[in-house]
């Protein structure tokens, strides 16, 4: 029996849908990276839900103006799944809703920022190339015509993605800037998901720890539970 064949009669068990489809990804790259449709990496239904209005979410560990496209959540979660762990065919489709998210978020901000600034990730995923943040904080800084600077480092050995408040609110503490370049006084903090907020917090400590403001956190996706403003 093809791959593909079965790969489909396991999803059709239901209960066995989502581990299928996140693993579609590593072995069936023709697959849609968020609901497993053969043929694209990202179906038309999938792909709309990055572009709807920008949106302020409420969350709970910072007071920072946080604004977020879609929920995280079905099949976006495991879009950004895919995407954080090397789907290189779905980065185009991520990297182009990210532009225009900042682009209309730039129509409702009050004051102007001079630079964009990715939140840091762990080393491991630097060195491997899934430095995707950094991809976006790129594209973002060419659509609010601003540069993008790479200056948050963190100590711990990756990401918050996928762990508990407490860890990653341990884990954020130890965000500090580096390099010794002169920064704009006005900044946007970008990410892929936003929890609890302590990670863009703690982003905001650090930078204003150098003279710098952060106008918004502007993130892809929030977690369900998060509360529009």
């Amino acid at each position: 029996m093809p791959l593909q064949t079965a790969m489909l009669e396991l999803m059709s068990t239901g209960w066995l849908r989502a581990g299928v489809l996140e693993a579609l990804d590593l072995v069936t790259p023709c697959f849609c990276a968020g609901c497993g449709r053969l043929g694209e990496a990202l179906c038309e239904r999938c792909g709309a839900a990055l572009y709807e209005p920008p949106r302020p979410v409420r969350v709970s560990a910072t007071d920072l103006p946080v604004w977020a496209v879609t929920a995280y959540e079905g099949e976006v979660r495991r879009l950004i799944l895919a995407w954080k762990r090397g789907r290189v065919d779905v980065a185009g489709h991520i990297l182009a809703a990210f532009s225009q998210f900042a682009d209309r978020w730039r129509l409702l901000s009050d004051e102007p920022v001079g630079v964009v600034i990715p939140a840091p990730s762990g080393l491991r995923r630097r060195i491997s190339g899934r430095f995707v943040v950094g991809q976006v904080a790129t594209s973002v800084g060419e659509v609010l015509e601003v540069p993008a600077r790479d200056v948050l480092r963190t100590r711990s050995v990756g990401h918050g993605g996928g762990r508990g408040a407490l860890a990653r609110s341990r884990n954020s503490g130890e965000i500090r800037v580096v390099g010794r370049a002169e920064l704009p006084a006005r900044a946007v903090v970008v990410d892929d998901v936003v929890t609890t907020g302590v990670t863009l917090e703690a982003c905001a400590r650090a930078l204003a720890g150098q003279g710098v403001e952060v106008a918004a956190g502007l993130v892809l996706a929030a977690t369900p539970r998060r509360s529009v403003v």
